[in-house]
């Protein structure tokens, strides 16, 4: 046998190492001094992230406001985007209505929900991913029985955007996450992750990764890749408009898609007004009853501005717009240094930074976004009195990131620089002083150099730029509504920029009545911003009375509940009281449950000019309802419901829960006849009915659900049912009414296979 030498030996067990995640054996290390430098591991993680969620500030100017993560976190929506194929069925913890929804962020680390090692999260800006982190590592620190943090050895929580250009994972947690210190090296704590049984890897804002576009490929890409740590749970959250290129084939995708309407109330109960309950609704009812800000405080992070603002205002508060709200947000910052500090003038108004509304709009539109600056360059670029004025009050912080400067075989600590960064406390601020240089001069320069830097603008991502502009000069507002409406699919989100110069309400109901009399489409191909603008459009015409003809959901139906209906995407769709058509429409097959289908019905009964819902193309409906249920859930008026499978159209009858035929015409025009049409059953019915094996499930569905009906109504079938080779898993009802002559008027060439039984009390 040939003996191989040391170097290739090291070679192999590095790259069996990379593969597995698994510790080759020992090298010779004490298990003392490797237990050792464990613990000691574990206490410096802990310290770290105590430091990090025990320091969380809801609104940076309030500095004497200082929370724990877990006093503050408040479960928000959670969507499974997407799920690979080998993993879909593997899980039994999701109920059938409920197969892309999360219950809680915990969801994210039990391997019995999520059997996937790659996860990421995506979210637009404001949404939590970071809070989400923290409280994840609160968890861990803790051991929280409830949490399935507390069966992993090790957490790992990297911010890559501290990260510099390190291009080493184990350098990087040496560096970010332990003390100066620390006597644990690079290669400690390679061994440290290797020979732990089990390791959850957290890298937060993939988006402000340095190298995320960089030529070599560093240990984070190879760890999405699923080219390291393979056998690691890796979590990593990023904006929906940053997505990582190169992913694990397994990699799960969850959504999140923001606050809901309990979300919002126990987060002003829990953290705002501490459980006073006068306080709590007060704030609730504004929210509530303005529908530009119920919109945007869907948004954790909208919501938590308004809140707080709105608790230490005490009075009556009133948004006519977005921007109205974040400029009192602005107004805040200011007001509340100028309280804190005797020395400046309280009339001192807030100070205009052209240089640094230039800086923000180059940094949002550039080929590569830029959203952090090294502290020296913001400092030259906007002047000195600028950046101490905006650190001191909040609005920009200074972060210390980290660089290699030379990297060699073997890391010492004298070859790590630690730098200073400079961003703004969250990107809707640099949304904010991009839209401030956007209005000054969109309202001046000529059209061309106007078009040009309109198309570098991504609606998708950058839409509060568009929103902030139009709701700060009106000059500007005409100039760049006109731009989107010449853009495909950009009248909706047009409108809502009109909304943002609330001076003349009149313009305002005339441009949603035109979007809204001729009915509304809501599509799944639609973008997140024009579903939401839509059902903004939507929200305001129910509030003004303004009547909507119908309202299609086009492959974007997910559940229904009494008050609200949830889309695809995530989005709620409210009650809306001026809607008198509501249909759904898919050419994929869905599958609607028993339970769904009567959250439709009360969603229905709340809309109170709705009176019709149809189910359009290859809805596959329950064959059906209870009855009594359904009349429980109609009691207040009767809404006629349409289901059209195939060629053949069903209406549900009420009293009894059963569907039973109707006409296209009634369909289309919405009249029903009190009698169901006996001949045109007659007729489907005359010729006999077969079932093929080429026929698809929702045609064998059509056709069964037509016997049913027929053998309700005692209508002798005077021809055969054929069924042939007949695979799919359905099953025929009794059927009552067959004409009882003898065989073969009933004919069944199935294979053995077949799943198929037959009930005929006429036979």
């Amino acid at each position: 046998m040939q003996i191989c030498d040391h170097e290739t030996v090291e070679h192999v067990n590095k790259l069996y190492e990379e593969h597995t995640g698994r510790l080759c054996p020992s090298d010779g290390q004490s298990e003392t001094q490797e237990e050792g430098n464990l613990n000691n591991f574990l206490k410096s993680l802990k310290d770290k992230y105590a430091l990090w969620y025990n320091m969380i500030k809801p609104i940076p100017y309030i500095r004497d406001k200082i929370f724990c993560v877990d006093d503050i976190y408040v479960e928000s929506g959670l969507e499974l985007v997407h799920q690979p194929t080998s993993f879909k069925h593997d899980s039994q913890s999701f109920e059938e209505s409920d197969l892309v929804s999360l219950k809680s962020f915990r969801d994210i680390f039990d391997s019995d929900i999520i059997p996937s090692n790659r996860i990421l999260l995506e979210g637009d800006p404001g949404y939590g991913k970071s809070t989400l982190t923290f409280q994840a590592a609160y968890d861990w620190c803790l051991g929280n029985v409830a949490s399935p943090l507390k069966n992993f050895a090790v957490f790992i929580l990297l911010p890559l955007g501290l990260l510099g250009n390190i291009s080493s994972i184990f350098e990087a947690i040496r560096v970010v996450l332990m003390p100066p210190e620390s006597p644990l090296t690079h290669d400690d704590i390679q061994k440290i992750l290797r020979n732990s049984l089990s390791v959850v890897i957290v890298l937060d804002g993939y988006d402000e990764y340095q190298d995320k576009n960089s030529v070599i490929k560093t240990d984070i890409m190879k760890i999405l890749a699923g080219e390291m740590f393979v056998n690691v749970k890796v979590v990593v959250s990023t904006r929906s408009s940053s997505l990582p290129k190169y992913l694990h084939p397994t990699t799960v995708t969850i959504r999140l898609t923001g606050f809901d309407e309990k979300s919002r109330e126990e987060y002003i109960q829990r953290t705002v007004t501490g459980g006073d309950q006068e306080a709590s609704r007060r704030i609730t009812n504004a929210l509530n009853s303005n529908p530009i800000l119920n919109d945007i405080c869907q948004v954790p992070m909208f919501c938590v501005l308004f809140a707080h603002v709105a608790n230490d205002q005490k009075g009556v508060i009133e948004f006519s717009s977005v921007t109205s709200f974040f400029k009192y947000v602005i107004d805040c910052f200011y007001s509340h240094r100028k309280k804190k500090d005797l020395k400046e003038p309280i009339h001192q108004s807030i100070r205009e930074y052209s240089k640094l509304n230039r800086l923000a709009f180059d940094g949002l539109t550039g080929k590569t976004q830029m959203i952090a600056w090294p502290k020296h360059n913001f400092i030259d670029s906007v002047g000195k009195d600028c950046y101490e004025e905006l650190s001191y009050i909040g609005i920009i912080i200074v972060d210390e990131a980290h660089e290699i400067i030379n990297e060699p075989k073997e890391y010492h600590i004298h070859h790590i620089k630690r730098s200073e960064s400079v961003r703004f406390y969250h990107k809707l601020f640099a949304e904010w002083y991009a839209a401030m240089y956007l209005s000054s001069y969109a309202g001046s320069f000529w059209p061309f150099w106007l078009k040009y830097n309109l198309n570098k603008i991504n609606p998708v991502d950058l839409q509060f730029v568009f929103r902030f502009a139009c709701g700060l000069n009106k000059k500007a507002s005409s100039r760049i509504i006109k731009y989107l409406k010449s853009v495909e699919g950009g009248a909706s989100f047009a409108s809502l920029c009109l909304l943002e110069q609330p001076d003349d309400p009149e313009e305002v109901l005339k441009t949603v009545r035109g979007l809204c009399s001729d009915g509304m489409i809501i599509r799944s191909s639609d973008s997140r911003l024009l579903q939401r603008s839509n059902i903004q459009l939507l929200d305001i015409a129910s509030r003004k009375k303004i009547q909507v003809p119908f309202l299609q959901l086009d492959h974007s139906f997910k559940v229904a509940h009494q008050k609200d209906v949830t889309l695809e995407s995530g989005l709620s769709l409210p009650v809306l009281l001026s809607i008198e058509k509501l249909v759904f429409t898919t050419q994929a097959e869905h599958e609607i449950s028993q339970e769904n289908m009567l959250g439709v019905v009360r969603y229905g009964q709340q809309c109170l000019q709705l009176k019709t819902i149809a189910f359009h193309g290859k809805f596959a409906l329950p064959l059906s309802l209870t009855g009594e249920t359904l009349i429980s859930n109609m009691n207040s008026r009767s809404i006629t419901v349409f289901w059209q499978l195939s060629e053949y159209v069903f209406q549900l009858d009420i009293s009894s829960g059963k569907w039973r035929l109707s006409s296209t015409d009634s369909l289309t025009s919405g009249i029903v006849d009190p009698e169901e049409d006996v001949e045109m059953l007659r007729r489907v019915c005359s010729g006999g009915m077969a079932l093929r094996q080429t026929d698809s499930r929702l045609l064998q569905r059509a056709k069964i659900q037509i016997l049913e009906i027929a053998s309700r109504r005692r209508m002798l079938l005077e021809t055969q049912i054929v069924c042939r080779r007949i695979s799919a898993p359905l099953a025929f009802p009794i059927l009552l009414a067959m004409s009882p002559i003898p065989p073969p008027s009933f004919v069944i060439v199935a294979p053995k296979y077949a799943n198929l039984s037959h009930s005929c009390n006429s036979f």
